[in-house]
């Protein structure tokens, strides 16, 4: 093979959207970001706690998979969401209510976000970021399959 354009397979073509998010529990004044927590204004590393990761999203409804005891349903969330990966990172705040929560295991809970405070634009620019990787796979798939 002579260039990358006659490549079949390029690590590239397998570059993923990464999204970051912090949490701040605004009721019960604690935060939950990437392996850590914070308790007012102590924060504290939690290697083995994970990442806080967008499980989906629909208009005015954010899904998390967290760490566990991140938030109860009632509890008002303050979010930061960063998206990277991207060919222009950007990020932006959220505030809602938790209105279910579903335990997966000893360690995460799933939490339902119903936003109350929002840019829509934001949610609608995430929207066609993953519709944009979306039709990358696709058309990808289309070229390894001939």
């Amino acid at each position: 093979m002579d260039s990358k354009k006659d490549e079949l397979l390029r690590v590239e073509d397998f570059d993923s959207i990464r999204i970051g998010v912090a949490i701040q529990n605004q009721t019960s004044q604690t935060g939950v970001g990437d392996r850590f927590r914070t308790y007012g204004n102590v924060k504290i590393e939690e290697p083995w706690s994970g990442s806080i990761r967008l499980v989906t999203f629909a208009p005015g409804v954010l899904v998390f998979d967290t760490p566990e005891k991140t938030a109860s349903e009632g509890h008002i969330l303050e979010c930061v969401v960063e998206v990277l990966g991207v060919s222009s990172p950007f990020s932006f705040e959220v505030t809602g209510k938790v209105t279910e929560t579903e335990r997966l295991d000893d360690q995460r809970t799933k939490l339902t976000l119903t936003l109350t405070d929002y840019d829509r634009a934001s949610l609608a620019r995430l929207q066609e970021v993953y519709s944009r990787r979306q039709t990358e796979i696709d058309e990808f798939l289309k070229r390894v399959r001939g």
